[in-house]
């Protein structure tokens, strides 16, 4: 089973992503295990690192092979479910088109990460605190892409 760790904080410039970034690369690195590191920050700072760090331009990413995608994926399939079927049997499967999502650091063998897109047309995960408190959907997103994915890996 995997382990989820959020950080989280309001205020600006306190390093949240830098800490992120190097427990990720820790737990690794010492432990040996895949680490997942997921940008919800609308300033995609971690994003920005872990594609420097892998040597990936974002010019090179697709819209298809971001977080921002999979979340209106999830989202767009939720709202096309009914909630009858959403309890009895989950969601259909996403996974064939996110599988492409997840990015690896090689110089951190078991590091990787979801980038986050700035391209305003497909930005919306930077208003998440907003959709969260208005749509459940959102939140069924997140943890619907996250289990998704442990159970591929």
């Amino acid at each position: 089973m995997a382990k989820k760790i959020f950080v989280g904080n309001y205020k600006g410039g306190v390093g949240k992503t830098t800490t992120v970034f190097e427990i990720g690369a820790g737990l690794a690195k010492k432990y040996e295990k895949k680490v997942l590191l997921i940008d919800l920050d609308p300033q995609c700072s971690l994003t920005s690192i872990c594609m420097q760090i892998a040597g990936i331009s974002f010019a090179n990413i697709k819209p298809e092979e971001t977080l921002n995608y999979a979340f209106d994926l999830y989202g767009e399939n939720l709202k096309e479910t009914s909630r009858l079927q959403i309890l009895k049997d989950g969601i259909g499967s996403m996974y064939d088109y996110i599988k492409n999502i997840i990015k690896s650091i090689p110089v951190h063998r078991q590091l990787n990460f979801i980038p986050t897109s700035l391209d305003l047309k497909n930005s919306r995960i930077n208003d998440l605190a907003d959709r969260l408190s208005v749509s459940k959907n959102s939140i069924i997103s997140i943890a619907c892409l996250l289990s998704e994915i442990e159970k591929k890996r």
